[in-house]
């Protein structure tokens, strides 16, 4: 990225502002390929555990879900803030998806949030459906450090 920036300020290469601002959004927006290893083993410790109880499919499914539909301008998404949001009524029963991805996050492979979305994923697989890859879930998510604005838009 440093490179890139300087080829273009030094002028050597031509470049319009838009596509200049095109693409730099899209490497600020793509997947961290280097965490994707992590979230793929979190991903299968995950799929190994709903095999094992095959009752935390849904509930790791609809952990993941709820995890990333709260948003109020640009704010919150799948950031691990459910954690804190536990105690709402639509967020009943949560509490033990949480609990058993606790039981298997290493912080070395991913961040919460990260795993989160992944079990949601593992859980899909684990259930007969689709394969959805460490690529295809995207890794890099910050956990949140408190719950998300309350207002859903």
């Amino acid at each position: 990225l440093a490179l890139a920036l300087a080829m273009v300020v030094s002028g050597g290469v031509s470049a319009t502002r838009s596509q200049l601002v095109s693409g730099l959004l899209a490497l600020a927006l793509a997947p961290r390929l280097e965490l994707q290893p992590g979230l793929q083993r979190a991903m299968q410790r995950a799929e190994d555990l709903v095999r094992s109880e095959p009752a935390l499919g849904g509930t790791l499914l609809r952990l993941a879900f709820h995890d990333c539909i709260t948003r109020d301008a640009g704010e919150g998404g799948s950031n691990g803030s459910i954690r804190w949001e536990l105690g709402s009524r639509e967020n009943r029963h949560l509490d033990v998806g949480v609990a058993a991805l606790e039981t298997i996050h290493d912080p070395r492979d991913c961040s919460f949030a990260d795993l989160i979305a992944g079990a949601g994923a593992a859980a899909v697989s684990a259930a007969g459906g689709p394969q959805i890859s460490a690529r295809g879930v995207g890794a890099g998510r910050v956990d949140a450090v408190a719950p998300d604005p309350q207002r859903l838009q």
